[in-house]
């Protein structure tokens, strides 16, 4: 049998959400599935996506990479509306949905997330059971030197956003990635060069703006504890990725690798280093879901 190429939905609370599932011919198949979550207003066209799904795929898994509702294939309006505790549960039902897959041995299923994507793979993998998670990059947590939860233009930003949904108004948006001291939800010295990443794409450079709130109260290390094996895929550069937050990870998983690497949120986009990350992320998903 050939390549499987075919998307798939499922239904969540807010609306329908889409990805695509991809697996090798069936004699190149290791039987093993990992579900791809992407980051905060990622999509799964995006690059770092993208290619965790063709190395997994070129490794003999099956791989299942979807959009958050509102965001990229998936329904949901107003669109580019991020909440965690809704993308945590769309996570979870993008695992049951792939999992009735006629390709897919249900008890042989991994999360993959990066940046966003990879907290909500922990918390999704806590409520329900997985082999095993990769997190790349990812989001432990606002550092308390951020300075964010007592910026009055985020907060501001962030509360009429929220009263906006509330009276079902347009959200008030914010960029995803935008210039050092902006009120955008990432920033970086380069922000035009971030973008031009995801040309092609469908990836928008706006984000509803409450999505703050929810970031500033998300600590994956809450989640850590209940989740399968855990491999934490670290940038030594990431400004995003504190220290001591991923420390409270390690401390609190049962069971955690860290591989780092000298990179920064946003340098894999651009396919640096992502060849012996994707070596060490096979090899882990193959040891925790050996039969």
């Amino acid at each position: 049998m050939s390549k499987t190429e075919q998307t798939i939905e499922f239904s969540t609370e807010r609306s329908t959400c889409r990805g695509v599932f991809t697996a090798p011919a069936i004699d190149e198949a290791n039987g093993l599935t990992v579900v791809v979550c992407p980051g905060l207003g990622g999509t799964r066209d995006g690059p770092v996506v993208q290619s965790a799904v063709r190395g997994f795929n070129a490794a003999g898994f099956a791989v299942f990479a979807f959009d958050y509702s509102s965001f990229g294939d998936s329904d949901g309006s107003p669109r580019q509306v991020a909440e965690v505790a809704l993308q945590i549960e769309e996570v979870v039902a993008a695992v049951k949905a792939v999992a009735r897959h006629s390709r897919v041995d249900a008890n042989r299923v991994a999360l993959w997330g990066t940046s966003l994507g990879g907290a909500h793979a922990i918390a999704a993998a806590s409520r329900h059971p997985v082999r095993g998670v990769v997190a790349q990059l990812p989001f432990v947590g606002v550092a308390s030197k951020s300075g964010l939860p007592g910026t009055m233009r985020f907060a501001a930003a962030a509360v009429s956003d929220r009263i906006r949904r509330a009276l079902r108004l347009e959200p008030h948006y914010i960029p995803l990635v935008g210039a050092v001291g902006s009120t955008a939800a990432m920033t970086n010295a380069e922000p035009e060069r971030v973008s031009r990443l995801f040309d092609g794409t469908s990836w928008c450079n706006k984000v509803s703006a409450g999505v703050l709130l929810d970031l500033v109260r998300y600590r994956p290390a809450e989640y850590a504890a209940g989740a399968p094996p855990l491999l934490l895929c670290v940038g030594e550069d990431d400004p995003m990725t504190p220290g001591y937050l991923v420390d409270e990870v390690v401390a609190a998983a049962p069971t955690c690798e860290v591989k780092t690497l000298p990179v920064g949120h946003f340098e894999l986009e651009n396919g640096v280093h992502e060849s012996a990350w994707m070596a060490a992320q096979v090899d882990f998903l193959e040891r925790v879901m050996a039969i």
